[in-house]
């Protein structure tokens, strides 16, 4: 039997078969997706008689696998070296000893932090030689379009879709259906409710994002959102990172700033959303400039 090629004469025709023969020839070679519904035969029929080829979608949520070294975990804790090498050694964090040094998969610290998020500020106050990081974060991330003040969501799920939906207009691309699922289906594993009234809901695993996005609300009244204590939750704290390392260094520059009670309670009286993002990155300047003192 002839090839479907051969049959047509005109240039249109010609091209249109062309893509039609490589179109039935992609089941076996996987070069090209075939066609599911008319408006993809349509968008496909166009490409090829453009010449320019169709790009597999890609993955949402595909993440690379990450190692990170003793000084990122440090950085990622706010912890010094000498505390992850000593948690490594005591198999409080799971690391792999290689030669002369210790290395650590990103997702099994994300793991580790979600189990033990609210130790981490306990455990910072402990260390004797903290090492803070002096690469300034928030500052470049959080805007006042991504703050909400004096809120009143009644429920826990009300205020996650309120969330979710405040992230969406700081980043189009994001679904806000479904990062709220998201978000409540991590806060079924485990809480993100720190002390001292302050949360820092996230979801389960990175999301496909061209930039971090950071977003933050503060309530007119507290939410039983699952402190471990009890207490009512009125401050949140949105992260979506496209990486689990941006996650982590996010989520310990924020758990280090709210070991400050002062801060938080300045956050509680701020005025407005430029009054709550100058205080935030006022205390990150003087976190980082510590920093730099101490090195």
């Amino acid at each position: 039997m002839p090839c479907c090629r051969a049959a047509p004469q005109c240039g249109f025709a010609r091209k249109t078969a062309n893509f039609m023969c490589t179109s039935s020839e992609s089941h076996h070679s996987n070069r090209r997706f075939p066609p599911k519904s008319t408006d993809e035969r349509v968008e496909w029929m166009n490409e090829a008689i453009r010449g320019h080829p169709i790009a597999e979608p890609r993955e949402l949520n595909h993440v690379p696998r990450s190692i990170m070294t003793v000084q990122q975990v440090a950085q990622a804790l706010h912890v010094s070296t000498r505390e992850v090498v000593r948690m490594a050694e005591q198999r409080i964090l799971p690391g792999l000893r290689v030669k002369d040094r210790w290395e650590f998969r990103a997702g099994e610290i994300w793991n580790w932090i979600e189990k033990n998020i609210e130790s981490l500020p306990k455990r910072r106050e402990r260390d004797p030689h903290p090492a803070v990081p002096s690469d300034l974060l928030l500052t470049h991330v959080l805007t006042p379009r991504a703050v909400r003040l004096n809120t009143a969501p009644k429920t826990k799920s009300a205020l996650l879709r309120a969330l979710a939906d405040l992230a969406a207009e700081c980043d189009p691309t994001i679904d806000a259906v479904h990062l709220a699922s998201e978000l409540a289906q991590r806060e079924q594993v485990s809480s993100t409710a720190l002390e001292r009234g302050v949360a820092v809901p996230h979801p389960r695993k990175p999301i496909y994002l061209e930039q971090p996005v950071l977003a933050a609300m503060r309530t007119s009244n507290g939410l039983a959102f699952g402190e471990r204590a009890g207490g009512l939750t009125d401050l949140f704290f949105l992260i979506c990172a496209p990486d689990h390392v941006s996650h982590l260094l996010f989520l310990g520059r924020l758990c280090r700033l709210f070991i400050d009670d002062s801060l938080i309670k300045d956050l509680r009286a701020a005025e407005d959303a430029d009054d709550f993002i100058a205080l935030l990155t006022s205390a990150e300047h003087r976190l980082c400039r510590t920093a730099d003192i101490q090195r």
